[in-house]
């Protein structure tokens, strides 16, 4: 009896042995796929609203478990219509009948929802945790090993992890509109995916988007749903109904019946304009100021959006429509959405010097800001964002829009997006100009501090090269700023400050540098910064602190990567004196070894000034080494085994050192190591580990696996650039 008690009790921990491992892989698997965040889809709606989807013919026919010959649904609709509040609504009510349903939502404004690559990462780790089917997570776990991992190869696995699960699985994807791949052509992108899933007895999908980019989808299936005014009446009703109850609007004076029967009739089944409709409604002060702008309320989104900016032109004054463009014009621009703290620096930066910049900081930011631009924006965990695409797209139309008879009034709201651009550029620059900045390097943990003492830093730091190469040719004023910040004494406070903010993509910041040169000769002013003038400034410094530190210690060697990172543009840089310099030798290698393992050892993840010191060690020495030292090879080996907490920038020189000593195999080894890293990332880092990649499977004879590896690079850069950026048409040839 105790041999029998015993095996139970051996059989069941070893059953919970092994489901800890699976949950383990799972959430490592899920970790690296890099899926966007979904946590937040389950919105609150109006009560009764979007049930009518449960007695849709189609709806009920897409949703069947039984075997169904069409298992493609389309549902469309104009802006507005709700598409996006039924497909959440939709997602939560199927997940709570236990339904297997996967949900993506693309978004024109987040740069981590465009593309088909992120649609495929986002539902397969979906796949993984809905589902814990072990065929799925052996899928993932055997895509994760590959030295090079491509979209095609995630979205080959997504399609042999439908396959592999028992049982139908349902797919919800929102917002076909906004995605940057191709969307019409079954051969290609998008649709293709889409086909290909539903090939399968138990792929089950559903597109959403606005009609243009359903076309062809539409001709392949007849479950269609069209979000039409009649379809979406009751809902509109309901509502309509719940906002009201919310409102000040009495019931005297048959107010609200009023209000409903207008609002049901002029709305056209947009609920985006009911919200724009209630909120001017708020803003009647009597009954007859009620009924009066029920009488005048505009028919269409568009019509509503001239009505509401003409109402803020007659509303607010000079400083506060100066304030609601700014809003509106840096929410839209921006490179991600911004903090409400963030958001006011490029307006005090507008109307005064930095030294007054707290004089220009909102007293009280969410009321002001509410005040000013109302249901145009909203702020969710003290993060602004515009409230829906269509604002974006009416502010930034073209110029013979505005010239009309209708718009000619509002013109003061037109976005030009250069010009956008520019003004976010120049108050970064004015931000890292015109302050010396505190800042203790030495502590990665300080970093939150420093941000908090310089709420600006970050974004400002970040990205202003970006917003300035996307505003047109620069003038001489910019230039001149570039120049001072160039010269100030933040400069490399700064640079040191961004490499440690970047230290997985430090690549990023040498590419950054070149575009911004490259951007500058699309003038034809005078000065700015150079090169020259750039690696002058970086001698200058090197030989400040190599007189003052020594050549061995870290803050020279921050200031070694830089000029190595540019010394090589400069013909006669080589030859200039002062440059720091090692030995080459086994002491030298035994020293380098002990002292990065030393990092490494007793910390399960490296800080990020850990990182910079291993990166600026590993690239200082081994550009120096003619020979692979025995002190070198143990500790790649040992770099290796913790790849999971290296910094991309330090396996890229050691596959480097690798791939110079012939080392192919070796070299590759350490990129899929750096590979893995970087997978659902789009930058400099990515870009060069696929370029080496493709050179060494070149060099190996496998022509096909290199070419798939370039055309990475090329679209990848495309997408991160533009097509005429020269990185990116280097990347073609």
């Amino acid at each position: 009896m105790d041999r029998m008690n015993n095996l139970c009790i051996s059989e069941q921990l070893h059953q919970e042995i092994s489901l800890v491992q699976r949950q383990q892989m799972s959430a490592l698997c899920s970790t690296w796929l890099r899926p966007t965040n979904t946590g937040c889809i389950y919105e609150d709606k109006s009560p009764g609203t979007c049930e009518w989807i449960w007695n849709s013919p189609e709806f009920v026919q897409w949703a069947s478990s039984s075997p169904v010959p069409t298992r493609l649904l389309c549902i469309h609709g104009v802006s507005g219509c709700g598409k996006s509040m039924l497909t959440r609504s939709t997602v939560k009510g199927m997940r709570e009948k236990k339904y297997q349903v996967l949900y993506f939502s693309f978004s024109r404004t987040d740069g981590d929802r465009k593309t088909l690559d992120s649609l495929a990462r986002s539902l397969l780790c979906d796949l993984l945790v809905e589902t814990s089917d072990e065929g799925v997570l052996s899928i993932v776990t055997e895509l994760k090993s590959r030295n090079l991992i491509t979209t095609g190869d995630v979205l080959e696995a997504l399609l042999k992890s439908v396959k592999s699960v028992t049982g139908p699985i349902y797919c919800m994807i929102d917002g076909v509109d906004e995605c940057d791949d191709e969307k019409n052509d079954q051969d290609q992108g998008l649709l293709k995916c889409i086909l290909n899933l539903t090939k399968f007895p138990n792929g089950h999908v559903a597109l959403v988007g606005r009609p243009y980019a359903l076309q062809t989808a539409i001709t392949l299936t007849p479950l269609v749903i069209e979000m039409n005014p009649s379809v979406v009446k009751s809902d509109i009703e309901m509502f309509i109904h719940d906002q009201l109850e919310k409102s000040p609007i009495p019931r005297a004076h048959g107010l609200k019946d009023d209000a409903v029967r207008t609002l049901c009739e002029k709305s056209d089944g947009m609920f985006l304009w009911v919200k724009f409709a209630m909120e001017d409604l708020h803003g009647a002060i009597t009954p007859y100021h009620v009924k009066d702008r029920l009488r005048n309320i505009p028919r269409g989104l568009q019509n509503m959006y001239r009505a509401f900016f003409l109402k803020l032109l007659e509303r607010l004054d000079d400083m506060q429509l100066k304030l609601a463009k700014s809003i509106l014009t840096t929410a839209i621009a921006s490179c991600r959405p911004l903090t409400i703290v963030e958001l006011q620096y490029p307006y005090a930066l507008g109307v005064g010097p930095i030294a007054n910049l707290e004089h220009h900081r909102f007293l009280q930011p969410e009321k002001l800001i509410c005040q000013v631009c109302g249901g145009l924006v909203n702020i969710t965990d003290g993060i602004l964002r515009i409230s829906h695409v269509s604002v974006k797209e009416f502010l930034t139309r073209s110029d013979e829009h505005w010239l009309s008879d209708a718009d000619r009034g509002l013109r003061y709201f037109q976005i030009d997006m250069r010009a956008a651009h520019l003004s976010l550029g120049t108050a970064c620059l004015d931000y890292l100009t015109a302050r010396l900045f505190d800042l203790n390097l030495a502590d990665s943990d300080t970093l939150v501090a420093v941000e908090t003492r310089y709420p600006f830093l970050q974004y400002s730091s970040r990205h202003a090269m970006s917003h300035l190469v996307q505003s047109g040719p620069p003038s001489t004023a910019t230039l001149d700023k570039l120049d001072g910040l160039l010269e100030s004494e933040s400069f490399l406070v700064l640079v040191e400050y961004l490499t440690m903010l970047q230290v997985d993509d430090l690549f990023s910041l040498d590419a950054d540098m070149r575009t911004l040169l490259l951007w500058k000769d699309t003038s034809d002013c005078e000065g700015g910064p150079s090169l020259s003038k750039l690696l002058s400034i970086l001698k200058q410094e090197l030989d400040r602190r190599m007189n003052r530190f020594g050549k061995d210690d870290m803050r020279t060697l921050r200031v070694q990567y830089a000029w190595d990172s540019f010394k090589d543009e400069i013909p006669d840089a080589h030859n200039r004196d002062s440059i720091v310099t090692f030995r080459e030798g086994p002491k030298d290698s035994a020293k380098v070894a002990t002292h990065i393992r030393k990092l490494i050892n007793g910390h399960d993840k490296l800080s990020l000034a850990a990182q910079l010191d291993m990166t600026f060690i590993l690239r200082t020495h081994l550009r120096l080494m003619k020979g692979l030292k025995e002190p070198l090879k143990i500790l790649f080996e040992f770099i290796l085994s913790s790849a999971r907490k290296m910094p991309v920038s330090a396996l890229l020189i050691i596959g480097d050192f690798y791939r110079r000593l012939d080392k192919l195999d070796d070299a590759l080894k350490v990129y899929r190591a750096a590979l893995a890293k970087v997978n659902g990332m789009e930058g400099p880092d990515k870009f060069m580990v696929l370029r080496r990649t493709g050179s060494i499977l070149i060099d190996q004879g496998e022509y096909t696996r290199a070419e798939e590896s370039w055309r990475m690079t090329g679209e990848g850069q495309q997408k991160a650039a533009g097509r005429d950026h020269r990185e990116s048409l280097q990347s073609m040839y």
